[in-house]
């Protein structure tokens, strides 16, 4: 498993940024704020990870260490702080 993000090139696609999970993804969500994304992983390690895929490194998310439960789906609020 894993994400990739494509961007438009041309007349195709390029791949922006990839990160492969050993876990499956279930949900991918997109910052209207920031170039991060949150990914929500299955599997032995279930969790919400978020990405600064610009930078290609983790971002802190304090907030993602309170899942008590599976993730599937996930999103940012509107303006990007939650």
């Amino acid at each position: 498993g894993g994400v990739t993000l494509y961007e438009r090139s041309g007349a195709g696609f390029r791949v922006l940024w990839r990160k492969a999970e050993a876990a499956s993804c279930w949900g991918v969500a997109l910052s209207p704020a920031e170039p991060w994304v949150a990914v929500a992983v299955q599997g032995g390690q279930e969790a919400v990870r978020v990405w600064d895929y610009a930078a290609d490194r983790p971002v802190e998310w304090p907030e993602a260490s309170k899942l008590h439960a599976a993730p599937r789906g996930i999103a940012f609020s509107p303006d990007g702080k939650y």
